[in-house]
């Protein structure tokens, strides 16, 4: 089973954990997602394999782009700017 983390605008300030049913990497895309009541669109910051938590995850509903809208370099840029000013990435 395949997983994602998103970036949602939320003001947790943090990124969520989707299960990825589509089977492909989506690191860089948008996606629709589902957040309390809400569907809101988020980037998928990371793809990973699996998830250590004892919480009831939600998939994603919706692709929606089918290239990314920021590629691999411009996602390590980001992670290494939140790292420094020590503010997470959503």
């Amino acid at each position: 089973m395949n997983f994602v983390d998103v970036a949602i605008p939320s003001p947790l300030r943090s990124t969520f954990t989707y299960k990825n049913n589509t089977g492909e990497l989506l690191a860089g895309k948008r996606v629709l997602v589902e957040f309390g009541k809400r569907k809101l669109v988020g980037v998928v910051t990371t793809d990973k394999s699996d998830f250590e938590g004892q919480y009831k995850i939600k998939d994603v509903l919706q692709v929606l782009d089918e290239k990314p809208t920021f590629n691999d370099i411009q996602l390590i840029t980001i992670e290494r700017i939140s790292k420094h000013y020590m503010h997470p990435i959503g």
